[in-house]
C-alpha cells in the first residue's frame, strides 16, 4: 500500500492460488493471511492483487466460472474492518474476452486501469492494454503499443511518480524486468 504498511500478494500451492495481505506493525510484518472467501472463491484461481492508492479497492484476476471464460478481472471494496472485502465484482465484458486478462494495475492519478490480455487486438501472446472512462463497465481500451508490446507475452505493468516497470519473455523467451521514466504518471498515460 502506498503507506508502506500492508502488502498483497499471491501465492500457489496445490495448483491453487490464492491472494494474501501482510500487515506492518512495530516495524516487524504478520505472518500472511488469505483473504476472505469473497476474494479467494473456493475452488478457483485468484491472483495479481493491486490494491487502489487509497486502500479501499482490490484489483485480481480469477478463473472463476461466474466469469466469462479462462481469467478476468475482477474488484472487491473494503467493508467495515480493516480485512473485510466484499462480494466480488466482474469487470464486464468490455474489459474481460473468453481469454486471459491478468495482471491489473489500478493508476489513481489517471483513473485508469492497466492490464495484460491474450483476448484484445494485439502484438501477439500477452499484450499490456489500458481502460479508461467514466466506469470500468463501460469504458475505453486501447492497447499501449511498441515499445511497450510485443509478438511475446508483456505483463505486470505499474508505474509511480518517476518510474515504471513490466515484464516481458521477448528476449530469448525468458521473463525479465524492463524499467522506463515516468515523468508525470497521468500525462504518460493519457497521451
Amino acid at each position: 500500500t502506498r503507506d508502506g504498511l500492508q502488502f498483497y500478494f499471491s501465492s500457489c500451492k496445490n495448483k491453487l492460488c490464492r491472494n494474501y495481505e501482510k500487515y506492518k506493525t512495530d516495524g516487524d510484518w504478520t505472518k500472511p493471511k488469505v483473504l476472505n472467501d469473497y476474494v479467494n472463491e473456493l475452488n478457483s484461481n485468484s491472483k495479481h492483487p493491486n490494491i487502489s492508492s487509497q486502500g479501499d479497492t482490490l484489483f485480481f484476476s480469477s478463473d472463476r466460472s461466474s466469469g466469462f471464460g479462462g481469467s478476468d478481472l475482477w474488484m472487491s471494496l473494503r467493508g467495515d474492518s480493516s480485512d473485510q472485502w466484499l462480494p466480488a465484482i466482474n469487470l464486464g465484458a468490455t474489459i474481460n474476452t473468453p481469454e486471459e486478462e491478468i495482471t491489473p494495475f489500478f493508476s489513481s492519478h489517471s483513473g485508469m486501469l492497466i492490464f495484460s490480455s491474450t483476448g484484445h487486438v494485439g502484438y501477439g501472446g500477452f499484450d499490456i492494454f489500458a481502460a479508461s472512462g467514466v466506469s470500468f463497465f463501460e469504458p475505453s481500451i486501447y492497447n499501449l503499443g511498441v515499445p511497450y508490446n510485443s509478438p511475446s507475452d508483456d505483463l505486470y505493468f505499474t508505474i509511480s511518480d518517476s518510474i515504471g516497470f513490466m515484464t516481458s519473455n521477448r528476449r530469448e523467451n525468458n521473463h525479465d524486468i524492463f524499467s522506463f521514466s515516468v515523468p508525470d504518471e497521468e500525462l504518460f498515460l493519457v497521451t
